[in-house]
């Protein structure tokens, strides 16, 4: 086999692979990325409005009731949750 033929050979495998181990995108995974490119769009004024810590308290727990009840439990949200509201106490 020649080095080309090769080179072809793995290029279409790895694509293969990629192709198998790359979970389609999810309607969640969807709306994450709207609400993202929201924030970092037109929701930025309204970001550039927040100018105390209560304000900003109660954007973020507005987020966090809003996610999904399984999540509200990980133990990484809850971490950060927790920082975030022992940072923002006032």
């Amino acid at each position: 086999m020649k080095n080309e033929q090769l080179k072809k050979l793995i290029k279409e495998e790895i694509k293969n692979f990629l192709e198998i181990e790359t979970p389609p995108p999810t309607k969640e995974a969807t709306e994450v990325k709207k609400l993202t490119d929201y924030l970092i769009g037109v929701g930025k004024t309204a970001l550039t409005q927040i100018n105390k810590p209560e304000e900003l308290d109660s954007v973020l727990n507005a987020i966090f009731n809003g996610m999904n009840d399984s999540f509200k439990t990980n133990a990484k949200a809850v971490a950060i949750k927790k920082v975030i509201d022992m940072k923002l106490s006032v």
